[in-house]
C-alpha cells in the first residue's frame, strides 16, 4: 500500500485560492448555460398538459390528497412507483396547482443543473472542451422530451442524482 505524504500547509492554501479564483468563471459559465437553456425551452412554457401529464399530475387524486406523499412512498396506489418524481409533483401542486408552466419551469431548472454538472464533471476529468460539451448537451434535441414533457420528470431527476454521485466520487 502506497503511503501518502501529508501536504504542506502552504500548498493547501494555494489550492484553496485556485478554487476561489475559479468562482467567477464557474458562475459565468453556469449563467450562460442557464440563459441558453431558458431561451431554447421558453416556447414549451405555453403548452398544456399532454398524455401522461394528465394521469400523473392534473387528474391524479393522490397529488391533491393531503396524505398523498405518504401514499406515494408506502402504498401501491400510484400509477407507477416513482416516489421521488411523484413527491416533486405533490409538492409542486401546492405551488402551481393545475398550471403546466410551473412544472415545466421545474424541469428546465433541473435540466440546467444537469448541464452544469456535466460541465463540472468533464472539467474535473480534464476533458478538453468540457464547457462546449455541456452546452451541446444543454441544447441537444434528444433532451426535448425529458425537459418539455412534464411526465418525464423522472429522467431529469435521475440524471441529477447520477451526476451528483459521479461528482462526489471524483
Amino acid at each position: 500500500m502506497a503511503r501518502r505524504t501529508p501536504r504542506h500547509p502552504a500548498q493547501s492554501s494555494v489550492a484553496r485560492r485556485d478554487v476561489l479564483g475559479q468562482w467567477p468563471r464557474l458562475f459565468a459559465g453556469a449563467a450562460l448555460i442557464a440563459v441558453v437553456v431558458a431561451a431554447v425551452y421558453w416556447p414549451s412554457l405555453h403548452g398544456d398538459f399532454l398524455l401522461d401529464d394528465e394521469i400523473l399530475v392534473s387528474q391524479n387524486n393522490l397529488i391533491r390528497a393531503p396524505d398523498g406523499l405518504l401514499r406515494f412512498w408506502f402504498t401501491t396506489q400510484a400509477a407507477d412507483y416513482w416516489p421521488v418524481t411523484n413527491s416533486t409533483f405533490w409538492l409542486e401542486w401546492r405551488v402551481w396547482q393545475a398550471n403546466p408552466a410551473g412544472y415545466r419551469v421545474t424541469n428546465i431548472v433541473l435540466h440546467i443543473l444537469d448541464s452544469v454538472l456535466i460541465w463540472l464533471i468533464l472539467q474535473r476529468l480534464a476533458i478538453p472542451g468540457a464547457f462546449l460539451a455541456a452546452l451541446l448537451f444543454a441544447v441537444h434535441p434528444v433532451n426535448v422530451e425529458s425537459v418539455a414533457w412534464i411526465a418525464q420528470r423522472k429522467n431529469v431527476l435521475s440524471l441529477l442524482f447520477f451526476l451528483l454521485s459521479i461528482l462526489w466520487y471524483l
